[in-house]
């Protein structure tokens, strides 16, 4: 009689044994641990660092090559983005490149960029990324040109860090952002902003701007400015503004993506999250997001002279 208590109590533990498995593998899938990096980005001949620095008040990320042997790690940035980066890690010794000044989404973070951040640094390329107070503002010319400036200040951090300095060549930048991020990297390249003055950095010579909304901006006369490339989805209301400006801007490249909408330029997604924010993480069944992003890097890269 006392045997069949112990071969029940065997049986149960085996079977919860066994959900615990399942389930801890469920959530390791949900999460993305089992996402290779390939799956995500190229590897470039230098690892992939970061770090988060403090200036005064102001916060901001910095993407920078790190050497080969650094181990990068598998990471969710903001909780549903995937990456692979080796956090303050040491800066290789790789020749200075210009500097990249990324700017996120309204009411996105700093690290909505991050998979280009990361390709940049292991191409060599110094990136930096700052936070925008977007809560409850109206995304107008005022909204843009506080960004711009705030940007602008990013700039000047980086170029005083005496761990970066030396890997940014002189003071020229190149500005990228997405959708109000995109109209913040225009306003500070020098598109004209109605309504406001003094958004612009002259050190801005280039601009990489993915679904950028274009209402904030004076698009009479052509704009002193540098000729930017624009990435727009042909499923995004936003590629016809695209269209427009490329008329009116001379020397400005629309890059059209078929089939791809607005959230194709955010980054890869974990499983949970794809299943949770389908409008964010899923995309047309002839889009790969991953090649997206590896074109708009070579669109970056090729302002850098790559």
């Amino acid at each position: 009689m006392s045997e069949e208590p112990s071969r029940f109590r065997v049986k149960a533990t085996a079977s919860l044994v066994a959900l615990l498995v399942v389930g801890g593998l469920a959530l390791a899938f949900g999460r993305g641990l089992f996402t290779r990096r390939a799956d995500v980005r190229d590897v470039g001949p230098y690892a992939a660092g970061t770090r988060t620095v403090q200036a005064g008040d102001l916060t901001f990320e910095i993407w920078y090559p790190a050497p080969l042997t650094s181990s990068e790690a598998l990471v969710r940035y903001e909780q549903a983005h995937l990456g692979y980066v080796a956090r303050n890690a040491p800066v290789a010794d790789a020749p200075p490149r210009p500097l990249v000044v990324l700017s996120h989404g309204y009411t996105a973070s700093r690290l909505e960029l991050a998979w280009l951040a990361e390709r940049l640094a292991a191409r060599g390329v110094v990136s930096i990324a700052i936070d925008h107070a977007d809560a409850a503002r109206e995304m107008d010319g005022a909204l843009a040109c506080e960004r711009a400036k705030k940007a602008r200040a990013a700039i000047d951090a980086a170029l005083a860090d005496p761990t970066i300095r030396a890997k940014i060549a002189g003071e020229r930048v190149v500005a990228v952002g997405h959708s109000f991020g995109g109209t913040t990297a225009l306003a500070l390249a020098g598109a004209r902003v109605r309504g406001q003055a003094g958004c612009d950095d002259p050190r801005v010579r280039g601009v990489v701007a993915t679904a950028p909304p274009l209402a904030p901006f004076d698009l009479q006369g052509p704009p002193a400015a540098p000729s930017p490339v624009i990435f727009a989805g042909t499923s995004d209301s936003l590629v016809a503004g695209a269209d427009a400006v490329a008329a009116r801007w001379p020397g400005a490249r629309v890059v059209r993506v078929p089939d791809a909408g607005h959230f194709v330029f955010k980054g890869v997604c974990t499983p949970y999250a794809t299943a949770r924010m389908p409008v964010v993480c899923k995309d047309a069944a002839t889009v790969r997001r991953r090649a997206v992003h590896d074109d708009v890097a070579a669109a970056v890269l090729a302002l850098l002279g790559d």
